[in-house]
């Protein structure tokens, strides 16, 4: 199922009551878009701990007696931050999609007021005047006013494109990063 339709099914009902706070709504969004993430994410951490500990220096660390602790500080996490890096930005990247999902199914971060567009006609309107708030709201008045949708659609794309540029410029620098330095040999 869709990050983005379990969203709008459990927090939809939520968000337009009247009687929580913007804050109370907005934690309760971002808690809920934290617990549908993190699952994912712990499953793409541990798959690269999975390969980096399938390297012959973290078998070579093991025989010499290395406790997993050591192992873990001093030879994966240094191979590790990076990848961590990288899945930072996608995580942004699929946080800042799934709000534009989001807006136009008409569900808005912090709150969605109905207002009245004509007489028995009435269009969401977010209570925080977000990007995705602002493509959701204006995607009723789409036919009238093309460009009140286009800005905040062209934001959304810079700044998607930003990261997307930024994750291919950390797997590009990731490829080319020297393995950590050992300590020197002691005589």
């Amino acid at each position: 199922m869709p990050s983005a339709l379990l969203i709008f099914f459990v927090v939809g009902p939520i968000i337009q009551l009247e009687t929580f706070t913007f804050w109370e709504k907005a934690i309760f969004e971002m808690l809920l878009i934290i617990a549908i993430a993190v699952p994912n994410t712990s499953i793409l951490i541990k798959e690269e701990i999975n390969l980096i500990e399938k390297e012959e220096f973290i078998t070579s660390a093991k025989l010499m007696g290395g406790s997993r602790l050591r192992i873990l500080s001093k030879h994966i996490l240094p191979h590790l931050w990076p990848k961590l890096l990288l899945i930072y930005v996608q995580q942004v990247i699929a946080v800042l999609l799934l709000l534009a999902h989001l807006g136009i199914l008409g569900l808005f971060f912090g709150g969605t007021t109905m207002r009245e567009f004509t007489n028995e006609y009435e269009i969401p309107a977010s209570d925080s005047n977000e990007w995705s708030g602002l493509i959701g709201g204006y995607y009723y008045q789409l036919r009238l006013a093309p460009w009140l949708v286009f800005f905040p659609v062209f934001s959304f794309a810079a700044v998607i494109l930003a990261f997307n540029f930024m994750a291919e410029g950390i797997k590009q620098s990731a490829n080319k990063l020297p393995l950590p330095k050992k300590d020197e040999e002691q005589e």
